[in-house]
């Protein structure tokens, strides 16, 4: 068994994880692993397998956020068909909503990190923006009157003609 602290030495670039060679370090005295052998594994180790399994790692992540940003979006769908505040509106219809008030509220900094992170499909972010755009679009539901009122003369103003009856 070799005696004494392996000196390890990693490629050009890379630094030393202490700790995973703490971890290794009994199985490799109890292999009887000299320093060169060692190194070599360590070499192996940083120059081979650990990119492998951090593609492999960083692909599965992204398929996750991939997937969970589809889900949002198909959440958000359900919602507005299910959630009587939006009255049967469309999707379209509530995205239309949504982006008023992104275009009001919102800095381009915000939209571009809605769209990067896939917040602004989100649910609750849907319909916090639809809400917030239906409070600042204009009232449709007030009703007009007629043609405006004669203008009277001034002595009509002030001397009304008597009513008849």
């Amino acid at each position: 068994m070799p005696e004494g602290d392996y000196e390890i030495k990693v490629p050009e670039g890379m630094a030393v994880d202490t700790d995973a060679v703490k971890m290794v370090e009994p199985l490799a005295r109890e292999l009887g692993l000299s320093g060169e052998g060692m190194n070599k594994l360590v070499g192996v180790y940083a120059e081979q397998v650990l990119p492998h399994v951090t593609e492999r790692v960083i692909d599965g992540i992204q398929k996750d956020i991939v997937a969970t940003h589809a889900q949002w979006a198909t959440d958000a769908a359900e919602m507005v068909k299910t959630d009587p505040s939006f009255a049967g509106k469309s999707m379209s219809d509530v995205q239309q909503v949504a982006a008023k008030a992104l275009d009001r509220l919102a800095t381009p900094e915000f939209r571009t990190f809605l769209a990067e992170t896939g917040l602004g499909n989100h649910p609750e972010m849907v319909k916090a923006f639809y809400n917030a755009g239906s409070a600042i679009s204009e009232d449709t539901t007030f009703e007009r009157g007629g043609a405006a009122p004669a203008t009277k003369s001034r002595t009509d103003k002030y001397y009304p003609p008597a009513q008849t009856s």
